[in-house]
């Protein structure tokens, strides 16, 4: 819940701490007395130099302060039709899937998986991995308006600027789970099954519907969605420049969604409710609400 006790903090040393969480993050290797310079500098002597995503993103990430352990903010609308049973639920299943694709995303596909240097790795960003729930009934039903704002004190309330791109993913979007999504995470299959995979929404914080500056669509109001297969993908994609490209592919026609893995997007109709994995264009392979589950 948001409001469970605040738990002691760790020193500001790089490593991150939201009061919603009722233990500090804590690992063997981050030490709250090294610094972040003096950390990666000690992993870099490590040797890893294997090919794979992994050696790039982690030492992003552990090079900077507030950016380890690393994750989303989730914010909770799904209240009327999911039970806090169902709502456990679907936040495992969404984890089952980000921590299965840490051994699934590589840069070179024809890496050595049998180097322990990058299973190592994958060890320490597996562990790294923990988000910041938002679970408040007061945010049932709430619309995307609301949730951006709420986005935007809980930035604040961190030290961090709303007006800026902070190329750290917690800080410059967040996910909405509503009814809708959370039932379509339940009815996914497992992380490597073949078959049909859900959604979650996003928001976009710098989105201003009242700014002459917009020009993705009429119809976009600073929310996409991701396909659960793809939320390693959008982290990867997006920590780097921290912007939704949405190409050509406009928000120009009514009921339509934008859909994103973070490095390319397209639109597709809002009644989508599951999708064959890397199949994003193809309208047949959609399942609507209702069928198939």
């Amino acid at each position: 819940m948001s409001n469970q006790p605040q738990s002691e903090k760790p020193p500001r040393h790089g490593i991150f701490h939201d009061e919603t969480w009722n233990t500090p993050w804590r690992s063997p290797e981050f030490s709250l007395e090294e610094r972040p310079s003096e950390r990666s500098r000690r992993f870099k002597r490590k040797g890893w130099t294997s090919d794979w995503w992994s050696t790039r993103f982690f030492h992003e990430y552990v090079e900077f302060s507030d950016r380890w352990p690393w994750g989303f903010v989730i914010y909770r609308t799904a209240y009327a039709q999911v039970s806090d049973q169902e709502w456990a639920a679907a936040i495992e299943k969404l984890d089952r899937y980000t921590l299965w694709s840490i051994s699934e995303h590589k840069t070179n596909p024809k890496s050595d998986s049998s180097d322990a240097n990058p299973r190592n790795l994958d060890r320490l960003i597996r562990e790294g991995y923990r988000n910041v729930i938002i679970d408040d009934p007061t945010l049932a039903g709430a619309s995307i308006s609301d949730v951006r704002k709420r986005y935007h004190n809980w930035i604040e309330n961190h030290g961090q600027s709303v007006d800026a791109m902070h190329s750290v993913v917690r800080f410059d979007f967040c996910l909405v789970l509503d009814d809708r999504s959370v039932r379509s995470i339940l009815a996914s299959v497992e992380p490597g099954e073949a078959g049909k995979v859900g959604y979650v929404n996003a928001i976009d914080k710098t989105f201003d519907p009242e700014s002459e500056e917009n020009d993705e669509g009429e119809f976009y109001d600073g929310h996409f969605r991701i396909h659960l297969i793809n939320l390693l993908s959008f982290f990867i994609h997006t920590y780097k420049h921290s912007e939704l490209e949405l190409g050509e592919h406009g928000m120009d026609v009514p009921g339509r969604v934008v859909i994103t893995d973070g490095y390319q997007a397209v639109t597709q109709d809002e009644d989508i409710f599951l999708v064959s994995p890397w199949s994003v264009v193809r309208e047949d392979l959609i399942i609507p609400e209702g069928e198939g589950i």
